[in-house]
């Protein structure tokens, strides 16, 4: 069968991984690459038999691609995503989708304007506890949501993750965009659209960042549900979870991965656990790949929309201006 020709601009780790999860792929081929560190685009076009270019537009006008990943920094993903669409290739655009809700909004109406497919890559979604959470409140078995609470709290980016442009809000988006997308995507997607956001937060006395390290941030639902996401890059014993507390039951997730993870359910007088290792799905990057391809040969809608996107970004924004304003945040933003 035919197969779509790919370019991947940034050939770091989340390049890498994206373009791992790629080759698991029939209907797709990695023809090129791009990124401005050249021994990295070296070893990434050695591996993945891709062409080089130092510039990602002239990989754009060159190398006849019908779709792109960006896996940049996120500061950098709206030129790209313009550039990309401008020239009618269809995008998967890693999270944060970017830093400023103004973003979003110029890549979701070029791309629009172009008629090029938009994916945004809120991975989450293809997990094993974030997708069973989903399925099962959007079953209506525990009636309405009433109440989310998730943590993700770790020590902070080590190693290859150490970069100077994440201790910058206006190019990472803070940890609230550049991590605490995936949860906030997650608990709008199980609670739905948010109306008002509220926030407080605090920075290490040590810290490099021009952001807040440590979060708490409350969302409002419109349908009713009340929300709180913990946010934290200062905590040496890391942590994920949450739980959802239904009109007719809960869910409690007190760990998302690794040993002992699964959901503890109880529903009026059942209760049970199912755990991680017996929820089957697909490899989530490769499963995020397969449904935006699929969107491309079947002329349909991707499953993540640059409206999801956007509105992870919007969430995110509101909390930082709850923080400096000491105020809740309407949404949306204006």
């Amino acid at each position: 069968m035919a197969k779509l020709s790919v370019g991947i601009i940034g050939c770091g780790p989340m390049g890498q991984s994206l373009a791992k999860g790629c080759t698991a792929l029939q209907q797709v081929e990695i023809k090129a690459a791009s990124d401005v560190n050249q021994e990295l685009l070296d070893q990434f076009c050695s591996q993945f038999a891709a062409k080089g270019y130092a510039d990602y537009r002239e990989m754009i006008d060159s190398a006849g691609l019908d779709a792109a990943i960006v896996a940049s920094p996120p500061f950098l993903h709206r030129e790209m995503v313009e550039a990309l669409a401008d020239a009618g290739v269809h995008v998967f655009c890693e999270k944060p989708m970017a830093p400023t809700v103004a973003d979003c909004d110029a890549m979701i109406e070029v791309c629009d304007n172009k008629d090029v497919k938009l994916m945004i890559g809120q991975v989450c979604r293809y997990h094993a506890i974030h997708s069973k959470v989903k399925d099962a409140v959007a079953s209506g078995d525990f009636g309405k949501p009433l109440c989310m609470i998730v943590r993700r709290l770790g020590g902070g980016f080590g190693g290859i993750w150490r970069k100077e442009w994440r201790t910058k809000r206006a190019m990472s988006g803070g940890n609230l965009m550049e991590i605490n997308a995936h949860e906030i995507d997650f608990m709008r997607w199980v609670c739905g659209e948010v109306a008002r956001v509220g926030a407080v937060g605090v920075a290490h006395p040590d810290s490099k960042n021009d952001y807040p390290d440590a979060v708490v941030v409350t969302m409002h639902f419109r349908d009713g549900a009340i929300g709180s996401l913990h946010s934290s890059s200062i905590s040496p014993i890391s942590a994920y979870g949450g739980r959802v507390d239904c009109e007719g039951g809960s869910l409690h997730f007190p760990s998302i991965w690794g040993e002992g993870s699964g959901i503890h359910i109880k529903r009026e007088d059942e209760t049970s656990f199912i755990a991680a290792s017996e929820i089957k799905v697909e490899t989530p990057v490769t499963h995020e790949l397969r449904v935006f391809f699929d969107s491309i040969l079947s002329d349909e809608t991707p499953p993540v929309t640059g409206k999801d996107g956007r509105a992870a970004v919007e969430i995110a924004q509101a909390a930082y201006l709850s923080i400096e304003e000491k105020r809740l945040v309407e949404l949306p933003l204006r």
